[in-house]
């Protein structure tokens, strides 16, 4: 088995036949889908490492997105890409595999997080969950909410007639709103619901990136007067729909309408899966009672670093760990995981 390293954009266009070959096999999520990784690419000068194993015929058979930060690796995008996979067959890439990959490029340790299937061999941590539903096409909705009792889809009906809003779906080669992407995320960090950095610069151009390669498309809500008051920002791949962000206005009930009218929309359409993403929220649970599965992250870190933090406990070890690696969100996962 023999691993190359590529550290630069231009060595993956040489890469995309096999990339997309092993998407199609593996049924890859989007976020490691090769357009969706390369707009990541082209949004942020990342420190590339990808590992491409081949095997003894010389044929690609896995492809890890990683990318290196404070001498750890992690998958690219991992904090906003709410699934992130190793594509291709995972057996081969034991921990003995981990642990030459660490030591022959003297790094501190490799942290695959956001996993549906944790990785053998490697520590291990349920880290959040996700949810989704699979539903037929209907021209009577919410008739396709076969799960919930009529009391549920009932009250799904009720949300969508009480309220005088309009809907729409934006796809390119449609205007990208950006005024109105502005105005609403920036009303969303005045009222301190989400954080000065949300949606910054980076983000915006991924984004923008996405829709323009009719990978994302928009769900709209708007007033009377044309004025959007919920954007929701909605992967799509193929008969799969993935609810990524969500900005919506201060006003009731305006961001579980927009789900639904999206949902509604797309029933009329055709049989889809609706997921919802990372997070098992309340407004999630109690309009939608999705499936739920459970995300992982596995990690190894250097023999040096296990040595120096073995005598201490299970959550010091993962929180120290995340720490020194600078991954901020891994460390409150750790800490919510084992309180």
């Amino acid at each position: 088995m023999k691993v190359q390293i590529i550290n630069k954009k231009s060595k993956l266009v040489e890469l995309s036949s096999d990339w997309k070959r092993l998407n199609s096999l593996y049924n890859s999520k989007i976020f490691s889908c090769y357009d969706y990784i390369i707009s990541v690419i082209d949004s942020k000068n990342y420190n590339l490492f990808i590992l491409v194993v081949f095997d003894s015929s010389d044929r690609i058979i896995s492809i890890l997105p990683m990318h290196k930060k404070n001498n750890f690796l992690f998958f690219l995008n991992y904090e906003h890409s709410d699934y992130c996979e190793i594509i291709g067959p995972t057996q081969c890439l034991d921990k003995s595999f981990f642990q030459t990959i660490i030591k022959q490029n003297n790094l501190r340790g490799i942290i695959f997080n956001n996993l549906i299937s944790p990785i053998s061999n490697l520590n291990t941590f349920k880290s959040n969950s996700c949810s989704f539903l699979n539903l037929k096409k209907t021209k009577n909705f919410p008739s396709n909410f076969t799960h919930l009792v009529y009391r549920q889809r009932r009250r799904l009906s009720r949300i969508l007639n009480k309220y005088n809003y309009t809907h729409q779906i934006i796809k390119y080669p449609e205007n990208f709103p950006q005024s109105e992407i502005n105005d609403i995320k920036n009303d969303m960090i005045s009222r301190g619901i989400r954080p000065e950095k949300f949606m910054d610069n980076y983000m915006l151009n991924l984004i923008k990136s996405l829709y323009e390669k009719n990978i994302l498309i928009i769900s709209c809500v708007k007033d009377k007067r044309d004025k959007s008051l919920a954007i929701s920002f909605v992967l799509e791949q193929d008969k799969t729909f993935y609810f990524w962000i969500d900005l919506f206005l201060n006003i009731s009930m305006i961001n579980i309408y927009n789900n639904i009218s999206f949902i509604k929309e797309i029933s009329e359409i055709k049989s889809a899966k609706f997921d919802f993403c990372r997070g098992i929220y309340n407004y999630k649970k109690q309009n939608f009672s999705p499936n739920e599965i459970d995300l992982y992250t596995s990690f190894l870190i250097k023999s040096k670093l296990i040595e120096e933090v073995r005598k201490i406990n299970t959550k010091q070890r993962c929180v120290l760990w995340f720490t020194m690696s600078g991954a901020q969100d891994l460390k409150k996962d750790a800490e919510r995981t084992y309180d």
